[in-house]
């Protein structure tokens, strides 16, 4: 070597001829090189392998350097060999990366294509959530409807209020033909009384006719003496008949009168009955009515609700029909998923069978790596990915629970279980939440005026929630698939403790 030499370069010849040196990767105390797991602070594979290319580099430069330094010939011939190890070890290592980056794109095609299916389900779970936003409007329609037939109760209540104004002004007339009643009542105790009056006079009238006639019996034997007393007598007797008469006449208009009085209290006591019979009867009648066309208008409302809630059952049926082979076809692929990353997990283990050399300082020998190294733009394309993926995850995963929050009973907290709607509210809970006479809801307890229509179900969110949970499930079962399969390649290629 010529006195011109710089010392850097008989530096690097001097490492070169050291037996076993080889610019590699550093190596543990074992002479296997330093492998560093996923997550860990400490020197990375990836840095290893890329330390390594950069050393092959510089050995083609310190090669190139000592041949226009004039250094020896054997001395140059040994900087060239070491400098051709360096460039098979930087080639091994790019054919490594070439073999892996296909494996790693079809990897991120099945990945897009499942973010895609996820994307396709949430885009169904919106319209179904749309469909059911819509059944709630239409629920609000009937009950704007029931509500809009107040005014027909109104006028019911006006009806029923003029019914009792007639009641009450029969019951007045009622009061008067009872007060009418009992002044005849009074003018007939009074015509009796009349009545027992003369027949008395007429009793002692006849007990005076017989007295007379005693004494006109006594008067025939004192003819003579009493002619004149037995004319007077017979003047008075046909005087007394004449008042006799006059009394009978009296008494048989009297008993006509209490005849015509008795029947008169006869037809008022009828009247007043059929009065009262007939305001009963006109309020019966009207309640009847009234709560007769309620009933045939609740008939009507529930036989039509009745109708729509079989075809919402039919078509709920079916979507969850659907709902169930979307399970089916996404537990497919995720099996289909789980067999592909084993797969491209030992392909990834028994494609990496070419050798490095690295040189174990304890032992001055050198040993062999099963290890092969991809480069830094690979492994950061790779994160890089990682990061998108999980980012697009993680916005599915922030709308779908979102979507969740609002299928979830509040009384419970739990995803909705055979939901039923108090119209009243419009507050939608699980069956098992409500009490058993629907009389209020148990989220605000409000009354439920349509209690006796029975539960209003609304299968359709109970069927958004399956489908939700699912979507959920689906969606956190990906990103842990992603992270293992991350992990796989990043230990295929000897990145493991790359961070994101």
């Amino acid at each position: 070597m010529s006195s011109h030499t710089p010392r850097g370069l008989k530096n690097l010849v001097a490492l070169s001829r050291a037996p076993g040196a080889s610019f590699s990767a550093p190596a543990s105390s074992t002479g296997r090189p330093v492998e560093a797991k996923a997550g860990m602070g400490a020197t990375s594979e990836s840095d290893d392998q890329v330390a390594a290319m950069l050393a092959a580099s510089d050995q083609l430069k310190v090669s190139q350097m000592l041949a226009t330094a004039g250094l020896a010939p054997e001395e140059a011939a040994e900087a060239a060999a070491a400098a051709a190890g360096a460039s098979d070890s930087a080639g091994s290592a790019s054919g490594a990366a070439a073999r892996l980056v296909p494996l790693l794109r079809e990897e991120l095609g099945l990945v897009r294509d499942q973010l895609a299916t996820a994307e396709r389900n949430f885009e169904s779970v919106s319209a179904a959530h749309a469909q059911a936003q819509r059944e709630l409007e239409e629920l609000r329609s009937q009950n704007a409807a029931l509500v809009s037939q107040a005014p027909d109760v109104a006028a019911a209540a006006l009806a029923a209020a003029a019914a009792q104004e007639k009641v009450d002004v029969a019951s007045a007339e009622a009061a008067k033909a009872r007060s009418a009643l009992a002044a005849i009542t009074r003018e007939r105790d009074a015509a009796q009384a009349k009545v027992a009056h003369l027949t008395k006079a007429q009793g002692l009238a006849a007990e005076q006719i017989k007295k007379l006639r005693r004494e006109a019996a006594d008067a025939q034997f004192e003819k003579g003496k009493l002619a004149s007393l037995v004319e007077a007598s017979q003047r008075q007797s046909s005087a007394l008949n004449a008042e006799l008469a006059s009394m009978a006449t009296s008494l048989t208009v009297a008993e006509a009168s209490l005849e015509s009085v008795r029947n008169e209290n006869v037809a008022l006591k009828a009247a007043l009955a059929a009065a009262e019979a007939q305001a009963v009867a006109a309020s019966s009648a009207e309640d009847a009515a009234a709560r007769l066309d309620a009933a045939l208008d609740e008939a009507a409302a529930l036989k039509s609700e009745l109708l729509e809630m079989r075809s919402s059952a039919q078509a709920r049926k079916l979507e969850l029909d659907a709902a169930l082979a979307d399970k089916d076809a996404a537990e497919s692929a995720l099996a289909s998923r789980d067999a592909r990353i084993r797969d491209l997990m030992a392909s990834a283990a028994s494609s990496a069978d070419d050798e490095v050399p690295v040189y174990n300082e304890s032992t001055g020998e050198s040993s062999h790596s099963s290890r092969s190294y991809a480069p830094a733009p690979v492994m950061a394309a790779l994160v890089k990915a990682r990061g998108a993926l999980r980012s697009t995850l993680a916005d599915l995963l922030t709308a779908e629970r979102a979507a969740e929050s609002s299928l979830t009973c509040l009384v419970c907290l739990g995803g909705l279980n055979e939901p039923i709607l108090f119209p009243t509210c419009e507050h939608v809970v699980c069956e098992g939440c409500a009490p058993a006479d629907l009389g209020q809801c148990p989220e605000c307890e409000a009354p439920n005026e349509a209690r006796f229509a029975g539960p209003l179900r609304v299968d359709a969110l109970e069927t958004l929630a399956s489908k939700s949970q699912f979507k959920l499930q689906s969606l956190q079962a990906a990103s842990e698939q992603l992270d293992v399969l991350f992990a796989a390649v990043y230990a295929a290629v000897g990145a493991g403790a790359v961070e994101e």
